[in-house]
């Protein structure tokens, strides 16, 4: 492999690991407006308060749209950093998805 085409892959995974760490912050964050919007939903329900429920769940739902697109988006982002760290260090790296189960591995062609 040439100096040029193993500096433009070191660059592509900084990059790529910047959009995968970066992601997940927003992920935390989404985790966190979601526990928000929960508990105040929470409290309109236990007040029998519906005319906050309605807007609450609309809001609850967006944002959990919202994550779950954060949430695919970070992990193709992270089998991209894993399949360019198999082309530049030579190994396979295995992405596990705790939600369904599914497995990714980094292809070291």
């Amino acid at each position: 492999m040439s100096k040029r085409s193993f500096e433009y892959t070191g660059e592509e995974l900084k990059m790529a690991e910047k959009k995968f760490k970066r992601s997940c912050e927003h992920i935390v964050l989404l985790n966190q407006r979601l526990d928000d919007l929960q508990v105040r939903y929470d409290k309109s329900k236990a007040d029998d308060r519906r005319s906050f429920r309605y807007p609450l769940r609309l809001k609850i739902a967006v944002v959990d749209g919202v994550r779950n697109m954060y949430y695919e988006y970070a992990l193709r982002e992270a089998q991209k950093v894993a399949e360019i760290q198999g082309k530049l260090h030579g190994y396979q790296v295995v992405i596990v998805d705790d939600e369904s189960g599914d497995e990714s591995v980094g292809d070291t062609a």
